[in-house]
């Protein structure tokens, strides 16, 4: 049973170790993890032709640089220049709004290429590394997951060495590729606890890392440690790939672009949008649309022609604009919910 000195070692290092715990089951590796990420193909850039182009109603559209891009490559800037007929309209722009009409469209591009080379990426022996914070270059981010014991030397013992797993995710910045570290192995040693004897603490470089309820070495084996940094004992390290021989380029292409009108949006209901209505005389609340659904397939909000409140529940009913003028259609709702629907003529 644990004494008063051991709940508060719990109490105090426990909150930690929670934590810890849950960044190492996404950061332990599997058997076949590799350090080098897999480089992006040969990199391009395109000014790609740009079809018909329809402006709302009354309104305009918006254009931007017809520029994709794949692969080992940057565009550093894009921009358009439009004319119509001999009136200059928006000049080395990033977008523009059109209206209708027939433009002719500039579009200049500056961009980068590179091939991948390899590199090598090193954090010497002594380097300190800060859990679930990142170090590295300008390419790789190294992030320290924390440590669990692996081994214990003799379990037979009360207090002897053991061996932790230090475990260490990458992300190339180059090739968004994420990676994991081959663990790497660090010495401690475990010995019974300082207020009681029914406990195990393990340290690593000489460090309190931790505890457990136990007096068996063998039960320290996965347990995480409560540190919060990391002097590295032996050399981090991993293969990469980086940019190597960045080319500047610059392209143009010129276009004629057809912006036409969109069709005046109907403010009134055909039979066929009637029929789009969903209604359930016997479980409106279940199959039929809301009052909202109804104006939006009616397009209009309709006219209130009745209301009657029977305490327990709301009748009401609607009268809605139809297309053909002869034509009569009435949605009416239980509690906000079609119940019923007429189209007549």
């Amino acid at each position: 049973m644990l004494d008063s000195g051991s709940v508060r070692h719990a109490v105090a290092r426990g909150a930690a170790m929670l934590l810890l715990a849950v960044a190492l089951a996404a950061a332990v590796p599997p058997d076949d993890a590799s350090g080098l990420a897999a480089p992006r193909g040969r990199g391009d850039v395109h000014i790609f032709k740009l079809g018909e182009k329809v402006a709302p109603h009354g309104g305009r559209v918006r254009i931007k640089p017809p520029v994709e891009w794949w692969g080992n490559a940057r565009v550093q800037r894009k921009s358009m220049t439009v004319t119509i007929g001999a009136r200059n309209v928006a000049t080395d722009v990033g977008s523009v709004r059109l209206g209708p009409g027939k433009y002719q469209l500039k579009t200049k591009v500056k961009y980068q290429t590179w091939k991948l080379v390899p590199h090598v990426f090193v954090l010497p022996p002594g380097s300190v590394v800060r859990l679930n914070s990142t170090t590295g270059n300008d390419v790789i981010r190294v992030t320290f997951s924390g440590c669990r014991v692996t081994s214990v030397t003799d379990v037979t013992q009360s207090s002897g060495t053991l061996t932790y797993g230090c475990y260490f995710l990458g992300w190339n910045k180059v090739t968004q590729e994420e990676f994991v570290f081959p663990v790497m192995p660090v010495q401690g040693t475990y010995q019974p606890g300082q207020f009681s004897d029914q406990v195990l603490e393990h340290f690593l470089g000489g460090q309190y890392a931790g505890f457990v309820s136990s007096t068996n070495p063998q039960d320290l084996i996965d347990e995480d440690t409560a540190l919060d940094q990391l002097t590295l004992p032996l050399e981090l390290s991993t293969e990469y790939q980086a940019p190597g021989n960045v080319k500047t380029h610059r392209d143009s292409r010129s276009q004629s672009l057809v912006v036409r009108a969109g069709v005046k949006p109907r403010k009134c209901a055909t039979y066929a949008d009637f029929r789009a209505v969903n209604f359930d005389f016997s479980e409106p609340e279940k199959y039929g649309d809301s009052m909202g659904q109804v104006a939006d397939t009616l397009r209009s909000a309709g006219k209130r022609i009745s209301f009657t409140d029977y305490g327990d529940y709301v009748i009401e009913f609607r009268e809605y604009r139809a297309c053909d003028e002869n034509a009569s259609l009435r949605v009416g709702f239980v509690d906000g919910r079609a119940y019923a629907k007429s189209y007549s003529t």
